[in-house]
Parts: structure tokens; sequence; C-alpha cells
């Protein structure tokens, strides 16, 4: 049994033709690729068939630099926690600005706050209180306090649907 399994032989037992492994592994590649096709086809006309498009008109900027992040919320459980989605986007000018997002329909609500000095966060005083502009979907009142999702929340039921975010 010792001999049989000797260096030799088993090379003899798993040196298949380089030819056919070749063949076997473009086979397979040419499979892997038409599955990944197929599902990326699914998933972006299921997603297309529910999107929508929403956009927000975002107003009362300051300042003509910086960066605006948008956090999108779609469960009660998660908002200001753990965001479904989000857009980072450059602020050029104090102008009204638009930003269109494709979301499937359903609930959500919207955080903004504007990174004025790039260091990608929200800077606030010592208590707590923001120091940069931010803003929330329905314009809630600000007591103490951020607003919840049933302040903030909103139905997407149509594309093209606006909403306007105005910063504090």
């Amino acid at each position: 049994m010792l001999n049989y399994l000797s260096h030799n032989n088993v090379l003899k037992i798993f040196d298949p033709n380089p030819l056919a492994i070749m063949k076997f592994l473009r086979i397979i590649s040419v499979f892997l690729v038409v599955i990944h096709v197929s599902l990326s086809q699914l998933l972006a006309n299921e997603l297309n068939e529910d999107a929508a498009l929403l956009q927000l008109r975002i107003k009362n900027i300051k300042h003509d630099e910086g960066k605006l992040f948008i956090a999108v919320f779609n469960a009660e459980e998660s908002f200001m926690k753990d965001r479904y989605t989000y857009e980072i986007v450059a602020v050029e000018s104090i102008a009204d600005l638009i930003v269109e997002l494709k979301l499937p329909q359903g609930v959500y609500a919207i955080s903004i706050f504007h990174d004025v000095n790039e260091n990608n966060e929200l800077n606030t005083n010592f208590i707590g209180i923001p120091k940069e502009p931010y803003g929330f979907s329905n314009n809630p009142k600000i007591t103490f306090g951020p607003p919840n999702f049933e302040q903030t929340s909103f139905d997407l039921v149509k594309d093209h649907q606006q909403i306007e975010i105005r910063l504090k």
C-alpha cells in the first residue's frame, strides 16, 4: 500500500489533461458570468418597478463651502442610528440645492447636516447642541434633542415627489 502511494503514483492519479482543465474552467467562468448578469438584471428590474425619484429641496444654506451629509432612514428602530442609505453632496453656493434620490416606495425620514469645515462630522458644543447647520424632513420644531421618526417620516408614494428641508 505504501509503495502504491509513492510520489509518482499520486502524480499519475491527479494529473488530468491540462486542456480539459482549461475547458472546464472556461465553462464554469461563462456560467458564473451568466448567473451574475441574470441576477443583476432581476434585482434592477425589481428596484425599478417599486422605485420612485425623490427630489429634496434644501433651503437656508448659509455657507458656500463644505458638504451636505444626507441620511435616509426607513424604520423607527433604526432612526438616527443605522441609516438605510446616504448621500454626500458638495456645497458650492448658498442657493437652494436640489438633490435627487431613487428609492423604493415606502416610509422614510431624512436628516441632513452641513459639514462646513469638512471634518466629516457634525460639530457640537459641550452639551451636544449642533454648531453646524442641520435639518430634518417635515421641518419639525426642535426643542430638546433630535425629533423622532414619527415627526420626520413621510410616505414616498409617487415618482418625482418633492420635499423641502430647511437647515437651521
